[in-house]
């Protein structure tokens, strides 16, 4: 270490970057229970930070069905982790 910086203050802080692996992970897992086109909407909101009517002109659906495809597909997702206790779950904070 060098500087003002102490060993104390760069060992053991939280990384979020691994909270996010985690988090990233566990979704893999539950994704399956998600259609093709439910995955590539919420990749390309949650991913690529796409509009809802940039998707819905790139799926070819108006921007109200993507808002209720990704209710919906949000909604399968914590579904299916509630139904998998045995599954890692992330620490959220």
């Amino acid at each position: 270490m060098g500087g003002d910086v102490r060993l104390a203050d760069a060992v053991g802080a939280q990384d979020p970057e691994l909270d996010r692996a985690e988090m990233r992970a566990m979704l893999d897992g539950a994704f399956d229970v998600l259609s093709e086109r439910d995955r590539l909407v919420l990749r390309l909101r949650f991913e690529q930070d796409f509009t809802q009517t940039q998707i819905a002109e790139r799926i070819g659906v108006s921007q109200m069905q993507v808002s209720r495809l990704i209710r919906q597909s949000l909604a399968r997702l914590r579904l299916d982790l509630d139904r998998a206790p045995d599954r890692p779950r992330p620490r959220l904070h």
